[in-house]
C-alpha cells in the first residue's frame, strides 16, 4: 500500500479535514512548451543538464553523471548519489532540508519547496537550474551553456 500512499498529494497546510490535491493535467506539461519554476535557492551555482525525476531512493539507479536530479525530498539513502549528479531540486524542503544542507556541502546547485517540479519536467529534459536565484527552466536546444557563478 505504500506506493499508492505516497503518490497522494496534500495541500501544505490543511483545515478540518484534509482533502487530497489534484496533480498538475498532463495537457498542461507539453515537450516543446518553455517553462520557469520558481523554489528557494539554497545552493548557489548554475548548471544545464538533462533532468531525472526519480521518485524514490529505490530507483535512483537510474541517475547518469551530471544530471539534474528532482524528486520529493531526500535523506540519507541519497548520499552516495550526490557526487554524481550536477544539480538538485527537490519539491519540499528548507534552507536545513537534509537535501539543501548536503548540496551545499558538495558545491551542487540546488532548489528547495519547487511544487511539482516532478510533474511538469520529464525525464531527459534539458534544463537550466540556477541555485542562486532559485528557479529551473526547460532550455531552449539553441541557447548557449549558461555562465558558472
Amino acid at each position: 500500500m505504500f506506493p499508492a500512499l505516497r503518490a497522494i498529494k496534500f495541500p501544505e497546510f490543511s483545515f478540518g479535514y484534509p482533502t487530497p490535491i489534484q496533480d498538475i493535467a498532463e495537457e498542461e506539461t507539453h515537450d516543446n512548451v518553455s517553462y520557469r519554476l520558481q523554489g528557494m535557492p539554497v545552493s548557489h551555482g548554475v548548471v544545464r543538464s538533462r533532468c531525472r525525476i526519480v521518485a524514490t531512493v529505490a530507483d535512483a539507479h537510474a541517475i547518469q553523471a551530471g544530471d539534474i536530479l528532482i524528486t520529493d525530498v531526500t535523506d540519507v539513502g541519497w548520499s552516495p548519489y550526490y557526487g554524481l549528479i550536477g544539480g538538485l531540486v527537490t519539491e519540499k524542503g528548507g534552507l536545513l532540508s537534509h537535501g539543501a544542507v548536503v548540496a551545499r556541502e558538495y558545491g551542487l546547485p540546488c532548489i528547495v519547496s519547487a511544487k511539482n517540479a516532478m510533474t511538469i519536467f520529464k525525464n531527459g529534459d534539458e534544463a537550466i537550474l540556477n541555485g542562486t536565484t532559485g528557479f529551473i527552466e526547460k532550455a531552449n536546444k539553441e541557447e548557449p551553456e549558461p555562465e558558472q557563478v
